[in-house]
């Protein structure tokens, strides 16, 4: 009988044990008083950078990354790192439930440096945002040959090293016959083409070689942009495919502006129309973000529509915004554009019409405003100043790696001097 007994106990001890593990980690906790078990909440809290004093409540509770175990019930949790800005959020922990907070933190003094010195004339962002054009026009000085290298230039935005020749690369020369400094840039939607507007005509360059003859494309203008026109009409019925069709015949008729995240969860949009989003995931997800939605929109304002956790979150009013008043010297103020042309804002870039965008992370949008830059998490909370001074509202370009984000600005202006880009360097 013994013999019976001893493996039956051992087989009911490790069920026994498996089982308290598994009610610990769905967050049971022993209540002495009640001599039960009882759920609680956890809260995993986490922040870039790592090391953050965690406040539950105003009560310094521990440093990240950590998980806490809570009391079902609303909190208050804010995020402290010498150096950086404060993140706080109301976060609903619920029992059995995970509740998870990952906060960027980015630093109140962020330092500057230059990408170029010389100047640039014109400079364009790339509709995903990963490469810049500019002209660039510099006096001979002595130079044999007063055109080298002066013409347009795409500066890569990589992690390769600022400053580095290998960043920036020569797509077209000027000439005795054909000079860029003011000319004025279109990109195609996929990055792959750039229109130049000199003096009423229009010039095709090849984003990838350099251009010893750039094509005159003026008389076959139309012929371009309807090829543009069609990769962008692509790409949007393309993404708006992965959606539910109510959800996409919304956003393709109530909606303008439509920016996806760099990872294509989310959505940033301006409504044109009164509608309200349906409700795609049914029922409704639990432990997702707890910052409260709103589904009825309102023509004129912004929202971020998040496709994982189908939650609608009102932004700002864009009639409330007050971009730069910062604008970009130059001689030419021709815009490279086609009066019946459709293409749509650049997929994460930068629209003067429209001064949000996304930051890598796809959790942060950058606003430009009133002469200063601002990021917030992508329900609108947590708007934290990255820089405040002179800059040019036509060009923001955020690193891919959302270390920098590139400007155009002058800090010390002189008669007859060009800007330069900058990087704001926040980690």
């Amino acid at each position: 009988m013994k013999k019976f007994l001893a493996p039956a106990f051992a087989i009911t001890f490790i069920i026994g044990v498996s089982l308290l593990l598994i009610f610990y980690g769905r967050g049971y906790r022993f209540n002495l008083s009640q001599g039960s078990f009882e759920p609680k909440g956890l809260l995993v809290a986490n922040s870039q950078p790592n090391g953050a004093q965690i406040f539950v409540n105003d009560k310094l509770s521990s440093a990240t990354n950590t998980t806490i175990t809570l009391e079902p019930s609303w909190y208050n949790v804010r995020m402290e790192k010498e150096g950086y800005s404060p993140w706080q959020k109301d976060v609903r922990v619920q029992g059995e439930v995970v509740a998870k907070t990952d906060a960027v933190l980015f630093p109140i003094n962020p330092s500057l440096s230059p990408i170029t010195v010389s100047g640039v004339s014109n400079p364009k962002v790339s509709q995903d945002t990963t490469k810049i054009v500019f002209s660039v026009s510099k006096s001979n000085n002595g130079n044999e040959d007063p055109f080298e290298g002066n013409g347009v230039f795409i500066l890569e935005l990589t992690d390769r090293p600022l400053g580095a020749t290998r960043n920036t690369r020569q797509i077209a020369k000027d000439s005795p016959i054909l000079s860029f400094e003011n000319a004025t840039y279109q990109w195609s939607p996929t990055g792959k083409q750039l229109l130049a507007l000199i003096d009423d005509k229009y010039y095709l360059l090849d984003t990838s070689i350099l251009n010893t003859a750039p094509q005159n494309v003026t008389l076959t203008l139309d012929n371009v942009y309807d090829s543009w026109n069609e990769e962008e009409e692509i790409l949007k019925q393309e993404r708006l495919g992965t959606l539910k069709p109510d959800l996409a015949g919304i956003l393709n008729n109530s909606a303008t502006n439509l920016i996806w995240s760099p990872d294509e969860t989310k959505i940033l949009y301006q409504a044109t129309a009164s509608a309200t989003i349906p409700q795609i995931i049914k029922p409704a997800l639990i432990g997702t973000n707890p910052t409260g939605e709103e589904r009825n929109l309102k023509p004129g304002q912004i929202y971020v529509y998040d496709i994982k956790e189908d939650k609608n979150f009102f932004i700002v009013d864009k009639n409330g915004l007050k971009p730069s008043p910062t604008t970009v010297p130059t001689k030419n103020t021709q815009n490279v554009s086609k009066n019946n042309l459709e293409l749509g804002p650049p997929a994460g870039g930068w629209n003067l019409e429209f001064p949000l965008m996304w930051f890598p992370t796809s959790s942060h949008l950058l606003l430009a405003e009133e002469g200063k830059i601002s990021v917030m998490d992508y329900d609108g909370l947590n708007k934290v100043t990255l820089y405040a001074g002179p800059f040019f509202d036509n060009l923001i370009a955020p690193w891919p790696n959302g270390s920098k984000i590139v400007i155009l600005t002058t800090l010390n202006p002189q008669p007859g001097s060009k800007p330069n880009l900058y990087a704001i360097n926040i980690r």
